[in-house]
């Protein structure tokens, strides 16, 4: 994955996870228990959307390879 998507996709991320923890805590004052199960949840729906586009990214990498060259490169 090139440098400047993970960057912008670590940025992205990062608003979404202090959206959410911002929401949480202000404007649906809720139990911590829920806070830290949204929060735990905008994480690990940051990370998911990471190692997805790095799996899209490395599928069309390989797509575009002539067989010989996909063996060295996996």
């Amino acid at each position: 994955m090139n440098r400047w998507l993970a960057i912008r996709i670590d940025f992205i991320s990062n608003v979404v996870v202090f959206g959410t923890a911002m929401m949480v805590s202000m404007l649906l004052p809720v139990n911590a228990g829920l806070a830290g199960l949204a929060i735990t949840a905008a994480i690990n729906l940051t990370d998911n959307l990471s190692w997805f586009v790095r799996m899209v990214g490395d599928f069309i990498l390989c797509s575009q390879l002539q067989p010989s060259q996909r063996h060295n490169h996996l």
